[in-house]
């Protein structure tokens, strides 16, 4: 099935979803990070660069160059549906909900701060 657009969350939160291909912009990082999701970037400016090779160097993702075959695509996805680096991708799902958790609670704090002090 092809569509134009689809709602890129549910498609990261779904349980079947297990490597996202992007440009390796910001956002849909951030996103495939919560929802543990392995990455493949396809990087076109030069930060998206440094975000692909820093998913690269953590173990959530990999780095698809200009000018690679399609021989090597298929290496490369099939590398990160490997057990290794799925579990890679689940370990930052717990550390992004704890961080969100924290976050949260972090806020009511300074929320109840200015309330208090001003």
């Amino acid at each position: 099935m092809l569509r134009s657009w689809v709602p890129q969350t549910l498609v990261l939160n779904h349980p079947k979803t297990k490597v996202f291909f992007t440009h390796c912009g910001a956002n849909g990082v951030i996103e495939a990070l919560y929802f543990g999701v392995a990455m493949l970037g396809f990087p076109q400016m030069y930060e998206q660069t440094a975000v692909a090779y820093r998913l690269q160097q953590t173990g959530n993702g990999d780095v698809f160059r200009k000018g690679g075959t399609p021989e090597e695509l298929l290496q490369t996805t099939l590398k990160l549906l490997e057990p290794e680096a799925q579990e890679k991708t689940t370990w930052m799902r717990k550390v992004m909900e704890f961080e969100e958790v924290r976050g949260q609670q972090g806020m009511q704090h300074w929320i109840r701060y200015v309330a208090r002090f001003g």
